[in-house]
């Protein structure tokens, strides 16, 4: 059986790997969002994971997590910046935030070192 694909080609399924191009994985029947399992997922977990440990630290005033918490802001503004061709708006609004970030957590730290 061929099925023709987006750009109008006839593609064999059997060319597509074992269940059709999911590159081994087979979707869940029945589930609403039908996605491939990646390493994305678990990277985004575990960043999500690292600001949230961050975030605790920062309320506890810890230091350390003061220097993570500007370093994470920091890399996010490069990040960013490499973005700004493909999403303008969105990198500029990312990009303020993170420079507010930096300077909140860099000021309530000279404060807290004044005590």
């Amino acid at each position: 059986m061929r099925r023709s694909d987006l750009r109008g080609r006839i593609v064999d399924p059997s060319s597509l790997g074992p269940t059709g191009g999911s590159h081994g994985r087979r979707p869940i029947e029945g589930y609403r969002h039908q996605s491939e399992h990646d390493g994305r997922r678990d990277h985004h977990r575990r960043r999500g994971g690292i600001g949230a440990a961050t975030a605790v630290a920062i309320l506890a005033a810890a230091s350390r997590a003061r220097i993570l918490g500007v370093i994470i802001a920091a890399v996010s503004v490069i990040a960013n910046v490499l973005w700004l061709p493909y999403y303008p708006l969105w990198a500029v609004i990312i990009i303020a935030f993170d420079i507010f970030v930096i300077s909140a957590l860099i000021v309530s730290w000279q404060d807290i070192k004044n005590v």
